[in-house]
């Protein structure tokens, strides 16, 4: 015990533990700012890694001639009073920059944008598929409180089509934008996606292949390849998983396509006449009555009802009400972790525009909605919490 009080005591008197301390805090240091540098496009990611192998091989080094060459200190104390100095401000540097990375981290919520998922063949209903997997990448994603999903009106608006990457990112103030293409071979899906950053830089790309009929099993495989890159728990790729589990789709190919034709008409900008959504929902009625699994054709002809509601004469209205507050009813029970099952029955009713509502829970649980924040924000005017109102709309 006592040769090893007297290495320690030497590593001390020799300014071991002091070098090794310096040279630790201000290696971070110099880290930290060239990961800065790379991130902006300065430096190149190479530079880093030579930059940490260079700086793991001379810890050592640095190590053993402190050990050895300790003269410099001796007779000279303003030598080792600049070396405490120097080693104060660098590691008061490092805390400093670290405290400033975890508030960042803590409270700057990053902006993730689901852009169009390009058709890469000539089949009429690529399109409709490809879509329906950007709305629930979209929908996947925006229950994940640690980040802020834009609206796909917003990330897929016309506008935007023929900018390169970098510019969209711009535009939607976006710091991950999720993109790619879709293509069908026989009876599969097969998607090739990219996750870029706001620089343009390409993050992560895989290519994925499964049956048509697959469709939760290809979701979930898409997600857990991408989460890595972006930086998200991965106890929220559980919740993401159970989402997913949660409301099985029909095993017939025909009736996916059906899916994702309807959801696409619906959820687009383009609104048709009464005629048109009588017609979605006789479409509707028979899918429903040819098929177990219902849980996604119940909430399409919720949505299908509400408009045919929106436009009946008044007193067809009464019924048509409870037609759609029964077909929510039916999804919550085929579906139970659909976030969309209480979102909708929510909008239909008028919900969001009572006083009394819950704000807090609603926020919880819809972090990306911005239907939610705006009646929030109209409440919150209403009631004279100006600023309230427009940190909400914001």
């Amino acid at each position: 015990m006592s040769r090893l009080t007297d290495f320690f005591q030497q590593l001390g008197k020799r300014r071991v533990i002091r070098a090794g301390v310096l040279y630790a805090a201000g290696l971070w240091l110099l880290l930290q700012v060239a990961d800065l540098l790379a991130q902006a496009g300065m430096v190149s990611d190479d530079f880093v890694r030579w930059m940490i192998l260079l700086g793991l091989i001379f810890f050592p080094i640095t190590l053993a001639l402190t050990w050895f060459f300790e003269h410099p200190w001796h007779g000279r104390p303003w030598l080792a009073m600049a070396g405490d100095i120097a080693m104060l401000l660098i590691v008061s540097l490092a805390a400093g920059l670290l405290a400033h990375e975890q508030w960042t981290k803590s409270f700057t919520r990053p902006v993730v944008a689901v852009l169009i998922l390009e058709p890469t063949d000539a089949q009429p209903d690529t399109g409709d598929l490809a879509n329906h997997l950007a709305s629930r990448f979209r929908m996947l994603l925006a229950t994940i409180p640690e980040i802020q999903v834009l609206e796909l009106s917003s990330s897929q608006h016309s506008s935007l089509t023929a900018l390169p990457v970098r510019e969209k990112a711009e535009l939607l103030q976006a710091d991950y934008l999720l993109a790619g293409t879709v293509n069908q071979s026989r009876k599969n899906l097969r998607a090739s996606i990219q996750l870029f950053d706001a620089s343009g830089k390409l993050l992560w790309s895989d290519r994925f292949s499964d049956r048509l009929i697959n469709q939760q099993a290809l979701q979930y495989s898409i997600m857990a390849a991408a989460w890595p890159a972006l930086g998200l728990d991965e106890s929220r790729l559980l919740q993401i998983r159970e989402l997913i589990r949660g409301c099985v789709y029909p095993a017939d190919e025909n009736i996916v396509k059906a899916i994702a034709k309807l959801e696409r008409r619906l959820g687009g900008r383009e609104t048709y006449g009464l005629q048109e959504y009588e017609l979605m929902l006789s479409e509707l009625d028979a899918l429903i009555a040819g098929t177990e699994e219902k849980g996604l054709l119940h909430l399409l002809r919720a949505r299908s009802r509400w408009q045919i509601l929106k436009r009946s004469p008044a007193n067809k209205k009464t019924v048509l009400q409870r037609l759609v507050m029964k077909d929510l009813k039916d999804l919550v029970y085929l579906c139970p972790s659909h976030p969309d099952a209480r979102l909708y029955r929510l909008r239909y009713t008028r919900a969001l525009e009572r006083q009394d509502i819950d704000a807090a829970n609603l926020l919880d649980n819809y972090p990306s909605e911005a239907s939610i924040r705006k009646s929030l924000a109209r409440i919150a005017s209403d009631n004279g919490d100006t600023e309230t109102a427009i940190d909400l709309a914001r």
